[in-house]
C-alpha cells in the first residue's frame, strides 16, 4: 500500500548549484606497451548483466596493416561500471573499424594520467580521447598534445583554456538547470491536481474551513520565513541522477512510490556514441562541425559550439532526459547501468 503522498512545492532548482559540486576527480594509467607494433590484448569484463547497449557502428578498415593509426584512451578509473563499459565500447568499436585502441586506466591518481597523456607526445599517437581528473594536473600535458598537432577528444569533464585541436562531448550546467526546473513543474502540477481532489472529497467548505489563516507579516515573521526557506533548500535533494549511488536508489524508490512524478538524468551512453563518431572523422582527416550531427543520425538531441582558441575546444553538447516511470526501462535498464533489485525498485548497478 502506498503511503499517502503530501502535498509539496519543492525548490530544488534553488537547492540544485549549493548542494551539487564540480569537484576534482582523480586517477593512474596503465603502464605504456613496451612495444608498439603488438596490438593490445582486449579488456577483458566480466559482467553477469548484459553487455551495454550502446549502438555498434560497423565501419569499412580504411588504412593497410603498415599504416594502421593508433587511438589512446584515458580513462579515470575502470573500477567504476561506467567507464569500464566506456572503455569496452571505444576499444571494440574503434578496432572493428581498423584502428588500435590503446587503453590507460589512471587509477585516480591526476599525476600518473598527465604523465601518461605527455608519454603520448613520443608514441605513435593519431588520436587522444580523456576524462581528466585534475584541470590543474593536465594542462599542461594538454598543450603539449596540441603543439604535437594531435586531436584531443575531451569527454564528461570539460576543461578551460584549451587549443583549438581540441573537442568537447558533454552537459552543460546551464542546460541540467532547465530540466531541473521542468521537473518541478511537473511536480508543482502534480500536488496541484491532489489538492484539488481532496477539495473535491471533502466539499469547498470544509477545504477552506481546513486552510491556514493567513498572519499578517512582520519583520520577524519575514526573518523567519527567509530562514525556514534557507535550511529547507539546504535539506533538499534534487531529482538528479547520476551523483551516487544512495541518492539514487532513494531518487528511483521514490518515482516507482509516486512520490516524485520525474527525474533528471545525463544520459552517458550518448557521450560514447559521440565520442565514437568525432574520433572517427578525425582520424580520417576530417574536421568534425555542427554537420556532424544530421550526418550521424544520432537520434537524440546534441548542439554543437565553435571553439575559441586559448579559451575553450569546440564542443558537442548533449541534452538531458526527464526520467519517468514510462521511460527507466529504456533510458536506465537497457544501456546497463540500472537493474532492478529484489526489492522490486530499480537501482544503480555496481561493478562486478
Amino acid at each position: 500500500m502506498r503511503k499517502k503522498q503530501s502535498i509539496r512545492l519543492l525548490p530544488w532548482v534553488t537547492a540544485f548549484f549549493v548542494l551539487t559540486g564540480c569537484g576534482n576527480l582523480q586517477g593512474n594509467e596503465e603502464e605504456i606497451a613496451a612495444t608498439e607494433k603488438a596490438a593490445p590484448s582486449a579488456v577483458e569484463i566480466s559482467m553477469d548483466q548484459p553487455e551495454a547497449s550502446l549502438p555498434a557502428q560497423t565501419q569499412q578498415n580504411p588504412y593497410p596493416a603498415a599504416e594502421k593509426k593508433t587511438v589512446r584512451i584515458f580513462l579515470p578509473d575502470r573500477s567504476e561500471l561506467r567507464f569500464r563499459m566506456d572503455g569496452e565500447y571505444l576499444e571494440e568499436q574503434f578496432e572493428n573499424a581498423g584502428f588500435e585502441a590503446v587503453i590507460y586506466d589512471a587509477g585516480l591518481d591526476p599525476q600518473k594520467q598527465a604523465s601518461a597523456l605527455k608519454s603520448a607526445c613520443d608514441l605513435p599517437t593519431d588520436l587522444c580521447v580523456l576524462v581528466p581528473l585534475d584541470e590543474r594536473e593536465v594542462r599542461e600535458a594538454v598543450w603539449e598534445i596540441g603543439e604535437s598537432e594531435i586531436p584531443l577528444v575531451i569527454y564528461d569533464q570539460p576543461l578551460t583554456n584549451m587549443g583549438a585541436a581540441a573537442f568537447f562531448v558533454g552537459f552543460r550546467d546551464s542546460d541540467v538547470e532547465k530540466a531541473l526546473e521542468e521537473a518541478e513543474l511537473l511536480e508543482e502540477a502534480h500536488q496541484l491536481e491532489l489538492l484539488e481532489q481532496e477539495v473535491q472529497l471533502t466539499g469547498d467548505e470544509e477545504g477552506m474551513q481546513d486552510a491556514p489563516e493567513e498572519k499578517e507579516l512582520t519583520e520577524d515573521t519575514k526573518q523567519e520565513e527567509e530562514v525556514l526557506e534557507t535550511e529547507t533548500a539546504e535539506d533538499l535533494i534534487p531529482p538528479l541522477l547520476g551523483e551516487d549511488p544512495e541518492t539514487d536508489t532513494m531518487l528511483l524508490r521514490e518515482l516507482t512510490d509516486g512520490d516524485r512524478q520525474a527525474l533528471v538524468y545525463r544520459d552517458i551512453s550518448e557521450e560514447g556514441i559521440v565520442v565514437l563518431d568525432l574520433g572517427l572523422n578525425l582520424l580520417r582527416g576530417v574536421t568534425p562541425d555542427a554537420g556532424l550531427i544530421p550526418a550521424s543520425g544520432w537520434g537524440f538531441p546534441c548542439e554543437y559550439l565553435d571553439g575559441e582558441e586559448g579559451v575553450r575546444p569546440a564542443a558537442f553538447y548533449l541534452q538531458p532526459v526527464l526520467i519517468t516511470t514510462e521511460n527507466t526501462e529504456e533510458k536506465l535498464v537497457v544501456p546497463g547501468y540500472y537493474v532492478m533489485g529484489s526489492d522490486g525498485y530499480l537501482q544503480p548497478r555496481t561493478a562486478e
